[in-house]
């Protein structure tokens, strides 16, 4: 190898690495973007496939996003028991929410009198009959243990705010994480 050589091969292995990283994140973009929108209740490749035609047809999911979901994938997500349980829930999607918590929970050491204002948006805020669930979607390439150890601290404040908001006892609230990559469920 040449220095211009070495300097083109760099480039090249570069510009895979970056279109890979940003296909990555434009797939977990597109995921989201169908769970906000579907039908849990629609679990079949035909249904799926209607649904998917008329979100890009009214614009509500772009051509290049539809391009990043297979509707196989998309069956087996839908088929998942956190997505099962939802027939008849109350749902809030992509829920948006600003609440003060005891400073001790959000930050180690922090004194327990001090509140903290926390912000977040949660995937899939979920009600039905056996209690409240918080379902988080999550396409990374990490283990199941990894995934938990990440985003554990991150659930639980948004189970201690829920708790807070709805007032409602925060060991009634259920947070998963559904592992969009390898099919999974995390329970948190």
């Amino acid at each position: 190898f040449g220095v211009l050589s070495l300097i083109g091969y760099l480039i090249a292995v570069v510009g895979e690495v970056v279109t890979c990283v940003a296909s990555g994140t434009e797939s977990g973009t597109a995921f989201h973007r169908f769970l906000e929108l579907c039908d849990f209740g629609i679990k079949d490749g035909e249904g799926i496939e209607g649904e998917l035609r008329a979100f890009v047809s009214d614009g509500r999911l772009s051509p290049e996003q539809l391009d990043l979901l297979k509707v196989e994938r998309l069956v087996k997500i839908l088929n998942m028991p956190a997505f099962s349980a939802l027939g008849g829930a109350q749902l809030w999607r992509e829920r948006e929410f600003l609440c003060s918590l005891p400073a001790d929970i959000v930050f180690d050491g922090a004194p327990a009198e001090e509140s903290v204002l926390v912000q977040g948006a949660i995937d899939l805020l979920a009600v039905t009959a056996e209690g409240v669930f918080i379902i988080d979607y999550k396409l990374v390439r990490l283990s199941t243990e990894a995934l938990k150890a990440k985003y554990s601290r991150q659930l639980n404040l948004y189970k201690s705010a829920v708790a807070r908001i709805m007032k409602v006892d925060e060991r009634t609230i259920q947070a998963r994480i559904i592992d969009l990559r390898h099919l999974k469920e995390i329970i948190v």
